[in-house]
Parts: C-alpha cells; sequence; structure tokens
C-alpha cells in the first residue's frame, strides 16, 4: 500500500471485493491465476473464502484475507433472501 491511500480506503476497497469473487460476481477485474481465481489485492492475500454450495443456497459470500499481519473479513449483504426474510415484494 503506498503512502497515499489510507488504511481506510484500502479497507474499503477490501470491502467491495467480496462482489467482485465468487458466485455472481458483479466485476470481472481481470486478473486471474491458472484456475480462474483472483489472486490478490494489493498486498492483501486470500487465506479462505466462504463460498460453497450450503453458503450460496442463503446468499452469503465472504473472504478473509491476510494484510500487514492482520485479518480482514470481507462479506456481502444477503443476496436473494428467501421471501420468508424479505416481506417486501420483488420489483
Amino acid at each position: 500500500m503506498t503512502s497515499s491511500l489510507s488504511s481506510e480506503l484500502f479497507n474499503a476497497i477490501l470491502s467491495m471485493d467480496a462482489y467482485n469473487r465468487g458466485y455472481d460476481a458483479s466485476i470481472d477485474l481481470g486478473v486471474k491465476d491458472k484456475n480462474g481465481n483472483y489472486l490478490s489485492i494489493g498486498n492483501a492475500t486470500i487465506d479462505d473464502d466462504k463460498g460453497d454450495a450450503a453458503a450460496q443456497s442463503i446468499g452469503f459470500y465472504a473472504l478473509a484475507y491476510s494484510y500487514d499481519g492482520s485479518t480482514i473479513i470481507s462479506f456481502r449483504g444477503t443476496d436473494n433472501a428467501p421471501s420468508l426474510f424479505n416481506p417486501l415484494p420483488s420489483v
């Protein structure tokens, strides 16, 4: 991370990154390894992700990053919540 990028901004970028990975990714960053997975964001490396079938069935996706000696967790909001949990009609 460069000195011109604050830690708050970098954490916000990692937070948004959960929407760029896993199932139903919103943005394709284009930089992938030989297995089709994104490697890292800046100096933050991905330790683990949770987006298996069980997590996907409830609309959940999360990533754990290692960055500067810390673990940072990034997760999406609930996607496609069952109607039982969403009393408002779909538009």
